[in-house]
């Protein structure tokens, strides 16, 4: 897979080469991560390549949203809210999508609207954000950058998210079982369950 960042660019995100050579690139069955929040502003009203590989029936420029929440069941981003910071030297360009026939939003931006999709066309996948990858926070799970990166990496190779369970009982130091105890989680889910009357308990999660 290629992963493109564009980063804080807006005048020389992907030039008509590039776009040449991303389009051959997945026509031959390939993976493609782009994140440019200003991609769209410098080439979207030129470039057939928006329309053609990354399915954008059309856009809204630089409407600057705050926060993404991610599409219920979505392979990618199922479970995720991320509250965008942006780095020094940032303007927030964020960007508004309408994704057409072959994309699927994933993220929906604090105005109720698309800012991210991911597109499965023929043989090829790619992920498309219109917010920099670097506004994603370096919160806890799965609200962060390094989790979204692994989700679309999962997604690009068709790998199931990873499953587990784990059992067990909570005593206290003379082994008597404690009984509606909260035992809190956290890994690439997190959460709490109760203890039974009997001290047991299961976590169950992604």
């Amino acid at each position: 897979a290629v992963v493109w960042n564009v980063g804080a660019e807006w005048g020389t995100t992907l030039t008509a080469a590039d776009e040449t050579n991303l389009a051959a690139y997945l026509d031959s069955g390939k993976k493609l991560f782009l994140s440019a929040q200003d991609y769209l502003y410098e080439r979207g009203a030129t470039s057939a390549f928006d329309n053609n590989y990354l399915k954008i029936t059309s856009f809204t420029s630089d409407t600057a949203r705050t926060s993404m929440t991610g599409v219920a069941a979505d392979a990618i981003s199922n479970g995720m809210s991320l509250t965008l910071s942006f780095p020094t030297g940032y303007t927030n360009y964020t960007d508004d999508l309408v994704p057409a026939v072959g994309a699927t939003n994933i993220f929906s931006n604090n105005a109720g609207t698309s800012s991210a999709v991911k597109i499965q066309s023929g043989a090829y996948k790619a992920v498309f954000l219109a917010f920099p990858f670097e506004a994603i926070p370096t919160a806890a799970n799965p609200n962060n950058r390094e989790t979204l990166m692994k989700k679309i990496l999962d997604w690009f190779d068709g790998a199931a998210p990873a499953t587990y369970s784990i059992s067990g009982v909570a005593a206290d130091g003379a082994s008597n079982p404690l009984a509606s105890v909260t035992i809190s989680y956290t890994g690439t889910a997190s959460g709490s369950v109760v203890t039974n009357a009997s001290g047991q308990f299961t976590i169950s999660a992604l």
